[in-house]
């Protein structure tokens, strides 16, 4: 049974799981046991009867259109993944995509207004480097009784700037990234861009133009909007690393209505290196480009796949 320990002195959190013997603990980081044949997503059994929530009876089928599936790890853990081990994401239809997002959308609804949950994490983890577990694509979302301590950071970040200038921080932020340097691509309600300070060469951050405190507030409108977006800037970043191992995480406010709220954002970060004693230890992330260098180049594949998926 996994087991959730915090840090002697720093706000963090550990996912720990007991290894039945020493072949266990060798193996469990061997990359020839993320293959495809001993993939423990690609080995799921689907589990019959009825799901815990009438949502699941709906959009199951939704998913099985789309070669997807619905796995309920435990009460507290979904996993959405694709039938093909390889990932894909990058090469969908924007249609696919919209009804994806969707999907997301309405399962994340779902866990955030039943599962009486402090918060609901949505992420997307592909490639070797994104788990110990397997490198089968998939999103996951999990419940949680407390608020992350990244997510607790943004809404205190939040609310000290609502207090002493009046706006929204991640707002003054889309307004200063919008047209700038680091802008990879914007749309008529999102823009992408390479943060300031990025923790890794090509991080980006996904920001709806008009202040939303969750995903789930989006309208069919801003789910095409953003399907488009995506599906750019994801093959743009794909036509230029040639990899894709990276992790893509929803950043939404809390689910319950007295705590802090943020301006809701994905973050895509991908997996080029491993870190450093600097930047394990101290926090210190060192990069080999600049991100205006990183912009400009992923900013002009993104353009180009989006040109293609409207037909220009």
């Amino acid at each position: 049974m996994p087991e959730i320990r915090k840090d002697y002195f720093e706000n963090d959190y550990v996912i720990t799981k007991e290894s039945v013997n020493r072949n266990s603990v060798v193996d469990g980081y061997k990359t020839s046991k993320l293959n495809k044949q001993n993939c423990i997503i690609c080995n799921i059994k689907k589990s019959k009867g009825k799901r815990k929530y009438k949502t699941f009876e709906i959009i199951e089928p939704m998913l099985q259109k789309l070669n997807y599936s619905l796995h309920t790890k435990n009460k507290n853990h979904l996993i959405i993944y694709d039938s093909d081990h390889k990932d894909k994401l990058h090469t969908n239809s924007v249609k696919q995509f919209t009804d994806l997002l969707e999907i997301l959308r309405q399962t994340l609804d779902e866990l955030s207004t039943n599962s009486n949950s402090e918060y609901v994490s949505l992420c997307y983890n592909s490639g070797i480097t994104s788990s110990i577990d397997t490198s089968h694509s998939r999103f996951e979302l999990i419940t949680y009784d407390n608020v992350p301590p990244i997510i607790d950071v943004e809404s205190n970040n939040f609310l000290t700037s609502i207090e002493d200038l009046g706006i929204c921080p991640m707002c003054r932020i889309v307004n200063v990234e919008l047209g700038g340097l680091r802008q990879v691509l914007s749309t008529s309600n999102f823009i992408s861009f390479i943060p300031w300070a990025p923790k890794v060469d090509f991080e980006q951050l996904i920001f709806p133009k008009k202040h939303q405190l969750s995903f789930i507030d989006t309208d069919e409108k801003d789910l095409s909007d953003l399907s488009l977006l995506m599906r750019s800037v994801l093959g743009g970043m794909f036509s230029i690393l040639n990899i894709f191992d990276f992790s893509l995480y929803f950043h939404n406010s809390p689910s319950l209505n007295n705590k802090g709220k943020i301006h809701w954002h994905i973050e895509i970060v991908p997996h080029l290196k491993y870190n450093s004693a600097l930047e394990n230890d101290l926090s210190i992330y060192v990069n080999r480009n600049t991100p205006e260098s990183c912009a400009k180049l992923l900013s002009k594949a993104s353009r180009s796949e989006l040109a293609k998926l409207v037909g220009i």
